[in-house]
């Protein structure tokens, strides 16, 4: 793997790793945070909120933010396999939709490439 995505992952995702792991993926890796692809294409928000922008669907409803970190430590507690079984689902679908996010950008930056040198 050459390039790690991620969305807001400078700012959470790098720095928790580093911190909980002691794995500096800043040393190991190439990283690219989308989240500040996003901002140049005036998508803001969390991840979620622009995948709602973009249309891109998840299977998951309702988890986020807060749920997340119930539902590991329900697991992490009570060995709730339930828990970590919706843990599991909502990461695949955060890994799945980087990659919808990461190649819908690149059409928008194409798209905007080529109006900018006059073509329709």
């Amino acid at each position: 793997m050459n390039t790690i995505y991620t969305y807001n992952g400078s700012r959470f995702d790098v720095p928790f790793i580093h911190a909980r792991l002691g794995l500096d993926l800043r040393l190991t890796h190439h990283r690219h945070d989308l989240m500040y692809d996003c901002w140049g294409h005036n998508l803001k928000g969390g991840f979620k909120a622009v995948e709602y922008q973009l249309g891109i669907p998840r299977k998951l409803k309702g988890i986020e933010g807060f749920m997340v970190v119930v539902l590991w430590w329900r697991y992490y507690k009570r060995n709730d396999r339930n828990a970590l079984e919706l843990l599991l689902q909502y990461n695949e679908e955060d890994v799945v939709n980087l990659k919808v996010l990461k190649e819908q950008l690149l059409v928008r930056s194409r798209q905007f490439l080529l109006k900018g040198c006059g073509h329709k």
